[in-house]
């Protein structure tokens, strides 16, 4: 039904049009008809209006659901790509035409309006579970798929126009926005401003350029109206084909799909060959009413729905288990696959396994006249409505040791710099108190993550921010080295934290995007499966490198929406159960095939020879692929947990 599910502006498939309705209505029908048949099969005696009510119920359910398989199979012909879809095509139309003919020839001939009827809801029932699934994924995909940006550009007239991104052309002259992602390559126009490139460097800080100074897509201004001449479009820049580069890398079907695929197409040959060879056998010996019986058997019994439903099965209940936990599984069984085989883990430093901003050490200096207490009420004061990471580590240090901010009057954000504000006390002496970064003139001395609080461009108080680890994060780096996997923590911070130092496992410094990239393909290189954990845009090649890869909720949206799989809930803890159940679906997978593959081995020869009715062979049928689903089901052990 590849034909029927047209993709919209929301990425979801769509169904035809009352379809579900009409699959209801048509499965009602079908259990009615199943048990008319088994009366007629039963009892010889049954009057003969119960043939033409079987006659009846088998034509409403054609006309319901019949002309999604006729759409199936054009689809195929005209892309020479067979699949379940002409089984059933064949399987549902002749032993409905069959029967009907028997009908009208009267006498004690059979029909198999169950056959046909069964098929074609049992076929139908599959791909709306399937359509439904899709778009749960979809569904929850589409909220971290990054829109378009919108940009002012100056115009030939001299008047500024908000034009999309996508829109934008090398030569254009673009104006930022604080905060605003850059979306392509350009040289700044403006005297100086600043700019974060934490995409190239994986560093938040803010970087200082000047007239003349090339500007990189993917940069975000830290300063409101930074003219920019662009020397590229938004489809050709820097970041864009940084980004290509990623799809190009990841697009790869799992092994568990191309088994799949290809058990069905020959297992689809074999039944059409054997289904024709048993048809002419049987006419050759006379024998009409067998031969009709023996190919319908083989075309049914043959129907490889275990084959296609042993990956999908399994995998759609991993998915479901996996969202109970926190996670959710994006590219279905590749990722599920690799990460079975994984042996060595890497994980980005900041935002993977380090969480929020805190105050690591305070330093009073003795440059000022005011008290060391009223020094610390006013770094709490001047932080006490930003919304910036480091304002609320602030504000935790105040509650931590109940520090009572003081009032400041006329604040204000210096983008990537700082905040300022003034503070009169109760003599009516003003002041002016500034919180400042090392990015800024006055406070380059700072050492890499100090800040200085200034007093009348005085620093009087100096403070270190640290990230610390996420809760037990130290505890899953030691599990998974005890466990056998190979673990590495790589970071852009040229000085690692004590507490993530440790012989059990790797830890390397100041590397850039690329060379996390290198790093990851280098290990590649020595044979290990690398699952790549990263939460920024300087990850994204190195991701791209890895064999298996997850986003953290809290980095970037376009990790979200490009790693494999993506972590919403915080407990990183939740890894060793994803490793354990992508090892569980590797072995559930298998046993699926394996049912599927005995099933076919003993249940078509059993049909070819007579063994089997078209009723039992639907039966077998469906029975193989409930095993297949039911044994699918085993990976749905792990209870649902709450999370924010």
């Amino acid at each position: 039904m590849a034909h029927r599910l047209q993709i919209s502006d929301e990425t979801q498939f769509h169904l035809p049009e009352g379809l579900l309705i009409r699959w209801v209505i048509a499965a009602v029908f079908a259990m009615l008809l199943l048990f008319v048949s088994l009366t007629l099969h039963i009892d010889s005696d049954t009057p003969s209006f119960f043939i033409w009510f079987s006659l009846a119920l088998n034509s409403v359910i054609l006309l319901l659901l019949g002309k999604e398989v006729v759409l199936v199979i054009i689809d195929e012909i005209k892309t020479k790509q067979y699949s379940l879809g002409t089984l059933i095509f064949i399987g549902v139309f002749s032993s409905y035409l069959l029967s009907v003919i028997n009908v009208f020839r009267g006498g004690e001939t059979a029909t198999y309006f169950e056959t046909s009827g069964m098929i074609l809801v049992f076929y139908i029932g599959s791909l709306l579970i399937d359509i439904y699934l899709k778009n749960q994924i979809g569904a929850y995909s589409k909220k971290w798929e990054p829109k378009a940006s919108k940009l002012l550009v100056k115009k030939k007239s001299g008047v500024w126009e908000r034009v999309s991104s996508e829109d934008l052309s090398e030569g254009d002259e673009v104006k930022t926005e604080a905060e605003k992602v850059i979306p392509a390559d350009g040289i700044l126009s403006s005297e100086r401003g600043y700019v974060r490139e934490a995409h190239l460097t994986g560093e938040p800080t803010a970087i200082l350029k000047k007239r003349g100074d090339k500007i990189m897509a993917g940069s975000i201004a830290l300063d409101d109206d930074l003219e920019i001449q662009l020397t590229s479009s938004y489809s050709r820049s820097s970041l864009s084909n940084y980004l290509e580069q990623f799809e190009w890398e990841k697009k790869q079907l799992s092994t568990y799909e191309n088994i799949s695929r290809r058990a069905a197409s020959f297992l689809l040959g074999t039944v059409l060959i054997l289904s024709a060879l048993t048809l002419v056998h049987y006419l050759w010996m006379g024998e009409t009413s067998s031969a009709i019986n023996h190919f319908l058997s083989v075309l049914i019994i043959g129907c490889p729905c275990a084959f296609a439903i042993a990956t999908p099965a399994a995998i759609w209940i991993t998915q479901k288990t996996l969202h109970d936990q926190g996670i959710l599984l994006r590219t279905g069984s590749k990722a599920i696959e690799e990460l079975a085989k994984v042996n060595h883990i890497v994980f980005d430093k900041t935002g993977t396994i380090t969480g929020a901003a805190l105050i690591h050490n305070v330093e009073i200096m003795d440059k000022s006249d005011l008290d060391d207490q009223t020094l610390l009420k006013l770094l709490v004061g001047i932080e006490a409505v930003d919304e910036h990471p480091i304002a609320e580590a602030v504000r935790e240090y105040g509650r931590k040791f109940q520090i009572e901010p003081l009032h400041l009057s006329h604040f204000k954000k210096m983008s990537g710099l700082g905040v300022r504000g003034d503070w009169i006390d109760e003599n009516e002496r003003k002041y002016e108190v500034e919180l400042l970064n090392r990015a800024h003139p006055e406070a380059e001395s700072l050492d890499k993550n100090w800040f200085g609080l200034f007093v009348d461009k005085v620093m009087v108080l100096k403070i270190e921010i640290y990230h610390p680890l996420k809760k037990d994060a130290r505890n899953l780096l030691q599990d998974l080295s005890s466990k056998g996997y190979k673990v590495s923590v790589i970071s852009g911070d040229p000085e690692p934290q004590t507490e993530i130092v440790s012989d059990k496992w790797t830890y390397i410094g100041n590397m850039s995007p690329r060379e996390k990239a290198e790093y990851v393909e280098k290990k590649k290189n020595e044979n290990d499966k690398v699952l790549f954990i990263g939460d920024g845009l300087n990850d994204l090649l190195a991701m791209a490198k890895a064999d298996s890869t997850i986003a953290m909720f809290e980095g970037s949206d376009k990790n979200k929406v490009e790693a494999d799989m993506v972590f919403y809930n915080p407990d990183i803890m939740q890894l060793e159960n994803l490793l354990d159940q992508a090892k569980r679906t590797k072995t559930i997978i298998y046993q699926n095939f394996f049912w599927a593959l005995i099933y076919n081995i003993i249940g078509l020869p059993l049909a070819a020879t007579g063994f089997l009715s078209p009723l039992i062979s639907i039966a077998a049928m469906m029975l193989s692929s409930i095993f297949v689903t039911t044994n699918s089901l085993r990976l749905n052990t792990s209870e649902p947990i709450t999370y924010d």
